[in-house]
């Protein structure tokens, strides 16, 4: 069946060839490296949200598997301790848990200087004239 030369010239041209879409792509590291922060964002939102949905979609489909064990019999819930320690024996307790602090460096000094001076325009300031006292 032939068309006729009106209907061809009616068709955008949009309709008349609609290319293949691209297949998906695996960008390798080297890649990823060379894209800027904007498209680095991008990609890693993409591959978080990716993360979300496969981990939303196993929770619906296979969810119920972790309620039992290897043989298929019903597991019992674990029962959790009234009060645990927030102490440790195997590391040191610091008020920041920030293990092996290294601010006594002459490095640390010059950086921690540079920040004092670079936010001091952040700091609450106290007009003298409303000090009660000299």
């Amino acid at each position: 069946m032939s068309k006729s030369s009106y209907h061809q010239t009616c068709i955008p041209a949009e309709k008349k060839s609609n290319p293949a879409p691209a297949p998906p792509q695996n960008y390798s590291q080297e890649v990823y490296e060379k894209c800027d922060a904007v498209t680095q964002d991008k990609i890693w939102k993409q591959s978080v949200s990716n993360e979300q949905k496969g981990l939303a979609k196993w929770e619906e489909s296979w969810g119920f598997l972790k309620d039992y064990d290897q043989k298929g019999e019903l597991k019992e819930p674990e029962e959790l301790p009234e009060k645990v320690s927030v102490f440790s024996d195997d590391h040191p307790n610091t008020a920041t848990q920030v293990i092996g602090s290294r601010l006594k460096t002459e490095t640390a000094q010059k950086m921690l200087s540079l920040e004092h001076r670079f936010m001091s325009h952040n700091r609450r300031r106290t007009a003298p004239d409303l000090l009660c006292y000299d």
